[in-house]
Formats: structure tokens, sequence, C-alpha cells
């Protein structure tokens, strides 16, 4: 049997292959950092999510050990802080 034989292509699908989602219409939850507005975090979704963050000034130091996490400043300065190193943020 050729490798072109054993492959098999994906079946069709007529799910959606995208999510949309309106960040100032989900309540905010209460995270280390502040209030979080997080989107796609549904069961089905295990590829990504999307989160609006209002970072507090008492914001606790934390890590994800499964969790790479991006963040874009929006507003305001602040400093990034990890255990080994920090830096300035703004927009």
């Amino acid at each position: 049997m050729s490798v072109a034989e054993s492959v098999t292509a994906p079946a069709p699908t007529t799910e959606p292959r995208f999510a949309v989602a309106q960040l100032d219409e989900i309540p905010p939850t209460p995270c280390p950092c502040g209030q979080a507005r997080r989107a796609f975090k549904e069961p089905w979704n295990t590829l990504a999510s999307v989160h609006l963050t209002d970072i507090h000034v008492d914001s606790k130091l934390h890590y994800h050990k499964k969790m790479t996490e991006i963040y874009i400043v929006l507003e305001g300065e602040g400093t990034w802080r990890s255990t080994a190193r920090s830096s300035p943020s703004s927009p």
C-alpha cells in the first residue's frame, strides 16, 4: 500500500469553523489579576481563549502550568513581573 492510499482525508463538516464573542457583553469574573471577561472558555474549545482583563493595583503574582498568556495593554501603565524579571508596559 502506498502512503497516498493509507492517508484518509477528514470528513467534511457542517459545523461552523469560527466563533464570535462580544467581550463587553460577557460578565466579569474575579481572577488573581482583577476582573476578566473570558470568551471562548467552553468545554468544546481546548485551543484558545480571549480575556479582556481589568488589572487591579493589588493583583496577585501567579503562573499557569499549561497556559501561555499574551497581554495587549490598551490603556494605563504598569510593570509585568515574573520570577526572573520585571518589564514596564504601556499601550
